[in-house]
């Protein structure tokens, strides 16, 4: 999920992204052409529609599947690279929940999030300065047995959000958890697995130049293979 050491960030979108049909299933192929870190949105829409993000994939996924779509759909494809570098990780435990105890707290921003102050901000779109936008003194602790309140610093001057990811047991595969504003310091993140170590880490991201699209239409219920 990171440029390789030494090598110059590259922050071009995926390329070859295909589509192919197979029964109500589409299986999208492409090939991962940045070296900057990051990953890329899977996003889809239908004629006239806005795009919809289905999923997010990590640089080593060149293949994903959108199953059973609806017969007779015409669907567009397209991937949008999201590129930062991840904080360092804060690991913490979660606790078991007592019995008949029901946690009030809602997902999301914390309030009375800290302001940027006096902290050293840099931009995260130019290679140069892409380090030092790392978001840093990332946080964690819990508000109930299963809940997390996570805080960080920003360290940013053009970021189009953050990312927060998430994974469970010391060698688990991040996985997003939440995306948030530009500025954005803080989440809660509730309902959690009990007692389980959590490991959290967030990323400040700027998304970057779209794939090229791929475009299929599903066959219609009566062609279908029964």
């Amino acid at each position: 999920m990171s440029a390789a050491e030494n090598e110059p960030l590259d922050f071009r979108p995926p390329v070859n992204l295909t589509a192919v049909v197979k029964d109500r299933d589409v299986i999208l192929n492409w090939r991962n052409a940045a070296t900057a870190p990051g990953g890329c949105w899977i996003e889809f829409n239908t004629p006239g529609d806005d795009f919809t993000k289905l999923d997010a994939a990590w640089p080593e996924t060149t293949t994903w599947t959108h199953r059973k779509v609806m017969p007779g759909a015409e669907l567009s494809y397209r991937l949008v690279p999201f590129f930062g570098k991840p904080s360092a990780e804060t690991v913490i435990t979660t606790g078991t929940v007592p019995e008949g105890v029901a946690g009030k707290e809602e997902e999301g921003p914390l309030p009375g999030a800290a302001a940027a102050g006096d902290i050293a901000r840099a931009s995260i779109r130019a290679a140069g300065s892409f380090a030092a936008a790392v978001p840093d003194g990332l946080t964690a602790r819990l508000s109930f047995p299963t809940n997390v309140e996570l805080r960080w610093q920003d360290r940013a001057t053009d970021e189009d959000g953050y990312l927060v990811e998430v994974a469970e047991d010391r060698e688990g595969a991040f996985k997003l958890c939440a995306l948030l504003p530009p500025d954005a310091t803080s989440f809660r993140k509730i309902q959690l697995p009990a007692g389980t170590l959590c490991r959290f880490r967030v990323r400040a991201f700027f998304y970057g130049e779209s794939s090229n699209p791929a475009t299929v239409r599903i066959p219609p219920a009566a062609l279908e293979r029964k």
